[in-house]
């Protein structure tokens, strides 16, 4: 992805508003303006400078503040984090391109998670099925190995 200059002031501030009136779907909502061409000027001219691919990366500081994945509340482990590969939320399972449900998590998904887990929990931790069929963090799972 190449480099985009970085936002002015007067930007940031435009695409704030528009994240905070629009909630967890601003980005979604912005795209669909852009198509339709109802962005407030501001706005529109990010599509013309930035484009979709840098909306798609681009993170808000409320957005960098928000809690971590929790991997132990999920059916499984990798529905902590949303799948960059069908664009599901975090909890929700993956959907095929037919809309079916998919039978396992996309892999992008399972990169993701990885990534997020690693960073959260450290190189050595490990998630494991307990007994009681409850997903538990074990710090040194994987230094037992």
């Amino acid at each position: 992805m190449p480099p985009f200059a970085p936002l002015d002031p007067e930007q940031a501030s435009a695409l704030g508003r528009y994240a905070e009136a629009y909630g967890s779907s601003w980005k979604d909502e912005l795209r669909t303006a852009w198509v339709c061409a109802s962005a407030e000027p501001i706005l529109h001219r990010l599509r013309n400078t930035h484009g979709p691919a840098w909306l798609a990366a681009v993170r808000l500081e409320a957005q960098e503040a928000a809690p971590r994945p929790d991997f132990t509340a999920h059916a499984h482990p990798v529905l902590a984090v949303p799948c960059p590969a069908c664009g599901r939320r975090a909890g929700a399972w993956c959907r095929r391109p037919s809309g079916y449900r998919a039978q396992r998590p996309h892999q992008d998904r399972a990169a993701a998670a990885d990534t997020v887990f690693v960073a959260q929990h450290g190189d050595g931790a490990a998630i494991l099925l307990a007994p009681d069929g409850r997903w538990v963090v074990d710090r040194n799972g994987r230094a037992r190995d």
